[in-house]
């Protein structure tokens, strides 16, 4: 089904008269994909953790590992699970990952950058990714694929439209936009 959005959406976002010229689709959108999670286990492959300096086994390799909040170290440790069991600590209240087909073992698909912040003894999980992606799973998500054209572009006006107006307002936050009916569904 994504599959057929996102050739909708390669067609029909690029270049079009709604679309003003000098704004880039490239442009970042920061989705909140989970809110107040205590741990997480991410597989993925090749999955890079931002200020980790050890080389990358191989980005061909399947990883998963269990990523929990510190509060007492003031940091995230991950945990790779199978293999050989490293643990990593990462100081801070942000933590940049990256990878491909990443998913949460409860099968949740996330963008290939994600970023988890601390909020006072959790985490949240934050999706980044261009607005051509964000766009194409709005609408996947909000319209079914039968409807005509003209309505899925109209979709597809009104979700940029408002996503590029609540972020204005959310500057201050760690996310733009949340993948939830509070916003728009992702």
């Amino acid at each position: 089904m994504r599959v057929a959005w996102a050739v909708f959406a390669a067609f029909f976002i690029s270049g079009h008269a709604w679309c003003n010229p000098s704004f880039d689709l490239q442009e970042r959108i920061r989705v909140r994909m989970d809110a107040s999670l205590r741990r997480l286990t991410l597989i993925g492959l090749g999955l890079k953790f931002a200020g980790d300096s050890s080389p990358s086994e191989s980005a061909l390799r399947m990883d998963r590992w269990e990523i929990s909040w510190q509060s007492s170290r003031e940091g995230f440790l991950a945990q790779e699970l199978g293999g050989t069991l490293r643990q990593k600590f990462f100081p801070g209240r942000r933590l940049e990952i990256r990878g491909e087909m990443l998913r949460s073992s409860s099968s949740k698909t996330y963008p290939s950058h994600v970023i988890l912040v601390n909020r006072m003894g959790s985490f949240d999980v934050v999706g980044e990714m261009n607005l051509r992606d964000y766009l194409t799973g709005v609408v996947a998500q909000e319209m079914p694929s039968q409807w005509p054209v003209e309505t899925l572009k109209a979709q597809t006006v009104a979700a940029r439209s408002y996503v590029l107006a609540v972020r204005a307002d959310r500057r201050q936050r760690d996310w733009d936009v949340e993948s939830t009916v509070n916003d728009q569904m992702f």
